[in-house]
């Protein structure tokens, strides 16, 4: 076997490795924006100008670092096109120029790039029948070559395909691709780039699919294992199984408008000190963007993009991303998720220390605006939540929960809390057009704080024995200022030890039924309710509403 073939079929593993692992701003355009669309001009002077393979060969042979090649003419080749001198830039004589594979092609890329510094700009390149597609830049695994500081510009590119990609990067350092367009008829992945890829900027192309294209993980950008990358104001469209799609990264995203994903339009998966801002996203089946970490601080701010989902099962989903940010975002759904689908506008899972603050959330959404489910220690602030279809708000065994100034349009529920400790509800608005129950607190609503919320209801808004505020299952609860229709707040029998203060204006009744030993020493701890308002105690109510799921599947 030859070192080029060596080099190639190692190539073919690497890659086959990674692939296992209501507002008013304007929809994303009908058709594409291409960017970089024909190429019109040649400006860099060549001092050496080919016609044909092989006095290509033979420039690039006796090439010396530094040296401009400019192709005339488009024309094919037989065999991997290599580029080994260091600071060589292989370009465009005239408009138009560039290469294809000619019929019996032997190779597996048209350009491979072996050496540093070496620029692809303003070529045509036509890699759709080869067996991996029309650019590779990298090391091979004995670290022979280095590929870093490559360059690939202003390019018109034909993806391999089936099983190709548009352009392969492996651990080259501080590339750049930038206003290239990409066009795949169905490959395995996009613009690729993996393997220690530190510094590497991705900007200004336009990458489309025309037919299913990456699959579970890959996608119209796929990039991984590096620092201080930035991807930014890229076009991507088309059924790629993701449009941008990243794992084990650190950088920026920026600018892009993504569209078409049949699973996630975003994809990222165990980053660190990630800057996700300013993107127009249409989702995907799937989600909006998902993003997971792998423990610890993720230092990742998600700020300031558009989100509009036609039905995803989730929107933006964040799974153990501790010490993430979600600000300003807007995130809208157009048609709700499938019958049996619980879809969160704002999904988060298992995270610590997470702020959700300033986004507005339009639905429907099938399960809430915003879902926090197993979190820690987390703010959510300053939002506007509508169109939860169940409620308006989750929070599921959730502890230290600061929930506050937010504007809430409620569903089935306002806001849901369900094992969920030391929360702190205040200064929230809620609305309800006819809601089963309000901000309704139950199993181990310990320490939970209910304080100066207004919640208003503009049509019979409560099932038997709920109301405005619905507090069940927990000790030393502090409920002040709960407003809502005809009966305002229900302490179960199962509480004890709860602490409500009724203001002067307050004209909601009071349901007092609690007379728990919350501490064990075998006494009654009753709750403690002042104040002007209305009070009653010992209020029969339907076993059904205390005892059993009544309308809604989880309101106890």
């Amino acid at each position: 076997m030859s070192p080029l073939r060596f080099w190639a079929v190692l190539g073919v593993v690497a890659l086959v490795a990674a692939c296992r692992e209501s507002t008013t701003e304007p929809a994303h355009p009908a058709t594409p924006l291409f960017s970089a669309g024909v190429i019109t001009s040649c400006p860099t002077p060549a001092a050496v100008t080919v016609a044909d393979e092989a006095s290509l060969r033979a420039a690039l042979a006796a090439a010396t670092p530094g040296e401009v090649i400019g192709l005339n003419g488009f024309f094919g080749v037989t065999a991997d096109v290599i580029i080994g001198t260091p600071d060589v830039t292989l370009t465009c004589a005239t408009p138009g120029s560039g290469i294809f594979p000619q019929p019996g092609f032997s190779g597996v890329w048209l350009l491979q790039v072996h050496a540093t510094g070496v620029t692809v700009d303003r070529l045509v390149l036509d890699g759709g029948s080869t067996a991996e597609g029309p650019y590779v830049a990298g090391a091979d695994e004995t670290s022979t070559f280095l590929a870093d500081g490559a360059r690939f510009t202003n390019n018109r590119v034909t993806c391999g395909s089936p099983a190709g990609e548009c352009a392969f990067f492996v651990g080259t350092k501080n590339a750049v691709v930038t206003d290239n367009r990409f066009e795949s008829g169905g490959s395995a992945t996009g613009v690729h780039m993996q393997s220690g890829i530190d510094g590497t900027r991705v900007e200004r192309n336009t990458i489309v699919a025309t037919a299913p294209s990456g699959g579970q993980f890959l996608g119209g950008i796929r990039v991984r294992d590096g620092s201080n990358v930035v991807v930014a104001d890229n076009v991507v469209r088309g059924p790629w199984g993701n449009s941008i799609a990243t794992a084990n990264l650190a950088g920026a995203f920026q600018g892009n408008d993504v569209a078409g994903a049949f699973a996630n339009a975003v994809r990222a998966l165990g980053v660190r000190d990630v800057l996700f801002a300013d993107n127009a996203v249409s989702c995907g089946a799937e989600s909006c963007a998902l993003f997971e970490g792998t423990g610890g601080d993720t230092r990742t701010t998600i700020a300031g993009n558009r989100f509009e989902s036609p039905g995803s099962t989730a929107g933006i989903r964040l799974v153990n991303m501790d010490g993430a940010r979600v600000e300003r975002n807007t995130v809208v759904s157009t048609v709700a998720a499938a019958a049996g689908v619980f879809a969160s506008g704002i999904g988060v899972t298992g995270s610590a220390n997470v702020a959700v603050t300033d986004n507005m959330v339009t639905g429907p959404w099938t399960e809430a605006a915003l879902s926090l489910d197993g979190v820690t220690s987390s703010r959510v602030e300053g939002n506007r939540l509508e169109g939860g279809l169940d409620d308006g708000v989750d929070l599921l065994g959730s502890t230290d929960v600061q929930f506050l100034n937010n504007t809430v349009q409620c569903g089935s529920g306002c806001l849901l809390a369900d094992g969920s400790p030391r929360a702190v509800i205040a200064d929230n608005q809620f609305e309800s057009g006819g809601s089963f129950s309000g901000v309704h607190l139950q199993s181990a609503t310990d320490s939970d704080r209910v304080e100066r919320n207004t919640i208003v209801a503009t049509a019979p808004s409560t099932g038997s024995g709920f109301g405005g505020i619905r507090v069940r299952d927990g000790t030393n609860v502090v409920v002040v200022n709960g407003n809502g229709g005809n009966i305002g707040l229900i302490f179960a029998a199962t509480s004890g030890a709860n602490v409500m203060v009724l203001p002067a204006g307050n004209t909601s009744l009071v349901i007092d039924n609690g007379d728990l030993d919350c501490n064990g020493d075998g006494r009654m701890d009753p709750n403690f309710i002042t104040g002007p308002g209305r009070i009653r105690k010992n209020v029969a109510l339907s076993p059904q509403a205390d005892g059993a799921t009544a309308s809604s599947r989880r309101f106890r």
